[in-house]
This record gives structure tokens, sequence and C-alpha cells, in this order.
């Protein structure tokens, strides 16, 4: 019983490292994942964290899916996304 009982645990700890964070919930596609920089003044989200746009970056940069970034009220960089 007691090897049961620490088997169950190491899969529901091993299950509980592998999920995904908030952040990339939504981030099925590789084309879903965008770069932001959390600096104060940032507004503005990348397809790459190589953008010109990201030069100036005060903050970390971090990823997340393209729905998360909108949820946090970041709107697509007028370099990464011409129209």
């Amino acid at each position: 019983m007691a090897i049961r009982r620490g088997f169950l645990i190491m899969c529901l700890l091993t299950i509980w490292v592998a999920l995904p964070t908030q952040e990339y919930a939504y981030a099925n596609t590789q084309e879903n994942i965008v770069y932001y920089c959390t600096g104060p003044k940032s507004k503005k989200f990348h397809k790459t964290n190589k953008c010109k746009g990201l030069k100036h970056c005060s903050g970390e940069l971090r990823k997340c899916s393209k729905e998360v970034a909108y949820k946090k009220g970041f709107t697509p960089c007028r370099y990464c996304y011409k129209k």
C-alpha cells in the first residue's frame, strides 16, 4: 500500500511540474508565441526577440501567447506586424 501511495504522489508531482504556466496555456503553435518587455513603458508585443522595437527594453524580455499578450493590454508591434 505504501508503494502505491508513493507511486501516486510521484505521478502527481510529475504532472504538476509538467503543466504549462498560464502564459503558455494558449500557446499551441509556434506562430502563436510572442515576446514582450516587462518595462514600465512597454505596450507592444513582438514576433521575435530580435525585433528592433525591443532595442530599448528597460525590463525583462518574456514570451507568451498572443491571447495572453492581448489580455495583458499589449498591442502588435508596428515593425513586426506591418499591414
